[in-house]
């Protein structure tokens, strides 16, 4: 499933909001436009839901965020209350491997450089 919601409001709100829920054993994930810039003031989520008894490993093959101001994060879980991988820049990381059925990623941009974002998939 996903969401789209895109408004035109103060640069200092987000104008553009994206959400997926992925239940696939195997998948794609990858910012919005990529391999072209992503949006500007946009906050998306991911959340990969598997059967009980399974784990989640998000392999990163392309990264490229704005330093220290566009970020990544990953989150073992559900949703985002547990402790956050937080991925900035252009350096992708080693793969990420959940502790349970649940993976929850939020990428969130700020209003001024846009790159081409993220590129990743996803394994049972």
């Amino acid at each position: 499933y996903a969401f789209l919601l895109v408004t035109a409001t103060h640069d200092a709100v987000v104008q553009w909001r994206c959400s997926h829920i992925l239940t696939n054993y195997t998948g794609i994930i990858e910012s919005p436009n990529f391999p072209l810039d992503y949006p500007n003031l946009m906050t998306c989520s991911w959340r990969i839901g598997l059967p009980p008894g399974c784990t989640v490993k998000l392999n990163i093959s392309s990264f490229d965020l704005e330093y220290n101001h566009d970020t990544l994060t990953i989150y073992d879980g559900y949703d985002n209350s547990s402790s956050p991988v937080v991925l900035t820049g252009y350096n992708f990381p080693d793969p990420f491997y959940s502790t349970g059925q649940y993976l929850y990623i939020e990428m969130e941009t700020d209003r001024e450089v846009q790159k081409s974002g993220f590129h990743a998939t996803y394994t049972s």
